[in-house]
């Protein structure tokens, strides 16, 4: 069975979970904007929305690899 079979092409997803992750980005743009220090940049960021715990972390390029180490 294709996933178009199983859903009708609709993945399921949770609003609360798509609305944090966009309050998320809107408020990084705000702060790229605003040239605010505390952004996300070279990070990601680790949510654990049932203890509430978020934990950026800094990530380094791979100079191996062939889409981030280049300029």
């Amino acid at each position: 069975e294709t996933l178009k079979e199983l859903g009708g092409g609709n993945l399921p997803t949770v609003v609360t979970t798509v609305a944090v992750v966009a309050t998320v980005q809107v408020q990084e743009v705000i702060n790229l904007i605003t040239q605010n220090e505390e952004n996300l940049e070279g990070k990601t960021l680790i949510v654990d929305l049932k203890t509430y715990q978020w934990v950026p972390v800094k990530l380094s390029k791979n100079p191996k690899c062939q889409v981030c180490s280049s300029s």
